[in-house]
């Protein structure tokens, strides 16, 4: 097996710099009394080598950044983040989850928020649970949100790993199809670039709405299926079902008493909303079971093993997975994947999450 790609020494001692800074002399004290009763432990072991192995035990089994405020007290963070040279103008307002992430951006090591299946579901959960308790106008924007997040998401994966032809060709003959002014612009350009403003485009914030999203995946999962598509279970790619279209309109339809001043509707739009996202929960838990969702990974190693490029990483419910693939994604970086099994070694598709910062 050739050498392993790891996050670069340098990181970590930036890290352990900032914290000394941080801490002065009570530095040593504080991080051994972090780590004293874990299995790896030993009172023999170097100031530096204890830090690498903590920082080691976090990245692998958290799933969040706050980690890298545990030997501090809440009045100390700010200190970290200035010796570190995290400008006090651009914190303001901010949770210290957000600090958090600052830090591990400013040292060069890896945001530890995984949003994968398990996220997907326990959102829903959120917004089901918010209607339920009267707090139904805080749901809809959340639930208008994690809707529009979920298909562009979907949506993204499946142009990036080949299917991004097919959808040109739909946008090249429309029909009836309402294309936002966003995408004229690219299929009027020149055709050698529509692939790569495509993908530009969707990462871009504001013209695609819930909308146009579900009519979008709809169209190309018809074409998908029209032409015995099949996904990597090799199986038929069924993207986006005629019925899963019409559960995402008419959550779109509940919404709209939220989004405009609709005072006849003030007495059923609870009802009708907490209708829509129990419906929607169902959805998802559909598509997830038809593999349809691509899951979310942190990579924390990739490697040219035995029987070719395979890498490892954490998933959102903190699970280790080791898949093989093709080619190999960056160390460090949260990616979306489709795995042909359920089980280590599996091959995949994979591509790096459009947007990295949760």
């Amino acid at each position: 097996m050739s050498a392993t790609q790891r996050t670069p020494p340098s990181a970590i001692t930036t890290l352990e710099n900032a914290l000394r800074q941080t801490l002065g002399t009570v530095f040593d004290d504080e991080l051994r009394a972090l780590v004293e009763g874990r299995p790896w432990y030993t009172s023999s072991l170097s100031s530096a080598e204890v830090f690498r192995f903590w920082v080691r035990e976090n990245i692998e089994i958290r799933n969040d950044s706050l980690w890298v405020f545990r030997a501090l007290r809440a009045s100390e963070r700010k200190n970290l983040l200035d010796n570190l040279g995290i400008p006090k103008a651009e914190i303001i307002g901010e949770s210290p989850e957000e600090w958090a992430s600052r830090v591990l951006d400013a040292v060069g090591l890896p945001r530890m928020t995984v949003s994968g299946l398990t996220h997907i579901r326990r959102h829903w959960e959120e917004i089901s649970r918010l209607v339920s308790e009267q707090e139904d106008e805080k749901a809809a924007v959340l639930s208008r949100q994690r809707a529009e997040r979920l298909l562009k998401t979907i949506f993204f994966f499946y142009l990036s790993i080949g299917h991004d032809q097919s959808f040109i060709e739909i946008l090249q003959n429309p029909g009836s199809f309402n294309i936002p002014r966003r995408l004229q612009q690219i299929i009027s350009e020149d055709s050698t670039k529509v692939r790569t403003d495509l993908s530009v485009a969707l990462r871009e914030d504001g013209w695609a709405d819930l909308g146009f999203l579900s009519f979008a995946l709809r169209k190309l999962s018809s074409k998908l299926e029209k032409t015995g598509t099949k996904d990597i279970r090799d199986t038929p790619l069924q993207l986006f079902t005629a019925a899963e279209h019409e559960q995402f309109i008419g959550l779109g339809t509940a919404l709209q008493p939220y989004t405009h001043d609709k005072p006849s509707a003030l007495a059923t739009r609870r009802a009708q909303l907490q209708s829509a996202v129990s419906t929607i929960s169902r959805t998802i838990a559909g598509m997830t079971a038809r593999h349809i969702i691509p899951d979310e990974m942190l990579v924390l190693e990739s490697c040219n093993g035995i029987l070719g490029p395979e890498f490892r990483g954490i998933v959102d419910t903190g699970q280790e997975r080791r898949l093989s693939t093709s080619s190999l994604p960056p160390v460090g970086r949260r990616i979306l994947f489709s795995a042909r099994a359920p089980c280590d070694f599996a091959h995949c598709l994979w591509i790096e999450v459009p947007w990295q910062n949760p």
